[in-house]
């Protein structure tokens, strides 16, 4: 869990469960076009999540106008998504310290071909996608095996995915009650484990 805010609740997959391209042609692009993006709300949306736990998921309207490791690198316009990725700002509210930013790969994204660390101190950690461009209008910015931010080219085959999605909660819901809402969620995401 990321965060909590009335009755929405952000929460973002413990472990990385997929390995995909930004994008798969190889040009300039942003969040609102990537390949990514459409199979995180299309293939992964309908396979994670059931009817009935679709229902719990809140369409996020998410800024990507400024999103990108340099500044002059417009992110593209605003998209309105059930599953997402973290930006470089959001990753620095949500998990601010390096170290609590690293991520292992689930063993389906390791049989998917992920590139993770076999050995040292960041054994099994593996980088992961963030919905912010790069460098470059050619290029997304990920999260090493480190917790350091970097950029690569959009087509780059060997990064996981780590979505995110908001839930709502009903405002009268009691404490057990989320607990069992969240725990089903953790359940959808080891489904695609």
């Amino acid at each position: 869990m990321l965060s909590r805010e009335a009755n929405r609740l952000i929460a973002i997959s413990e472990l990385a469960l997929d390995c995909q391209c930004y994008n798969e042609d190889f040009c300039s692009t942003t969040w609102e076009d990537s390949t990514l993006r459409k199979w995180l709300n299309t293939t992964f949306l309908s396979e994670a999540f059931r009817d009935f736990e679709q229902m719990c998921l809140l369409p996020s309207i998410l800024n990507n106008s400024t999103t990108s490791l340099n500044t002059s690198v417009y992110g593209g316009s605003n998209t309105k998504d059930f599953v997402y990725l973290l930006t470089i700002q959001e990753l620095a509210n949500y998990i601010g310290k390096k170290g609590e930013r690293i991520c292992s790969p689930s063993s389906y994204t390791i049989k998917r071909g992920v590139n993770y660390t076999r050995s040292g101190l960041f054994k099994r950690h593996c980088h992961y996608w963030l919905r912010s461009l790069g460098e470059r209008p050619d290029s997304a910015a990920f999260v090493d095996a480190q917790g350091e931010i970097r950029g690569t080219h959009v087509t780059s085959q060997k990064i996981a995915v780590r979505p995110v999605i908001a839930l709502t909660l009903d405002v009268a819901v009691k404490p057990q009650k989320e607990k069992g809402i969240i725990n089903t969620i953790k359940a959808c995401f080891k489904r695609w484990e």
